[in-house]
C-alpha cells in the first residue's frame, strides 16, 4: 500500500508505527486537501479495504483538520472521532 500511496499527488505523509509490543499499530496519513483523501480513500476502498481488514481489528480512527462535506460522508463509515483544527501551523 505504501507504494502505491506514493504515486499519489495529493498524499503528504504516510506512515505507519507500531508499539512495542508488535499488536498495535498506528496509522498517521496527511493529505493536500480532501479531494486527494478522497480520491485515496476511493481506491483503498476499491483495492485494499477487504484485505486490510482481515489483518487488523480497527479500535479508533481520528481525523484532525477539517474535511469537506464530500469526504465526511465516506469517513462516517469508519466511525471516526473529528478534531477539527482550532489553529497551529506545520513545517514540512
Amino acid at each position: 500500500m505504501a507504494e502505491w500511496a506514493k504515486t499519489e499527488p495529493g498524499t503528504l505523509i504516510y506512515e505507519r508505527f507500531i508499539l512495542d509490543d508488535n499488536k498495535t499499530v498506528f496509522v498517521y496519513e496527511r493529505y493536500t486537501n480532501s479531494d486527494a483523501a478522497i480520491a485515496h480513500l476511493n481506491v483503498f476502498l476499491e483495492k485494499y479495504n477487504q484485505q486490510f481488514g482481515t489483518m487488523v481489528e480497527r479500535k479508533r480512527f481520528i481525523v484532525f483538520g477539517n474535511p469537506g462535506d464530500e469526504l465526511r460522508v465516506i469517513l462516517d463509515g469508519f466511525s471516526p472521532i473529528y478534531c477539527n483544527s482550532i489553529g497551529g501551523f506545520s513545517r514540512d
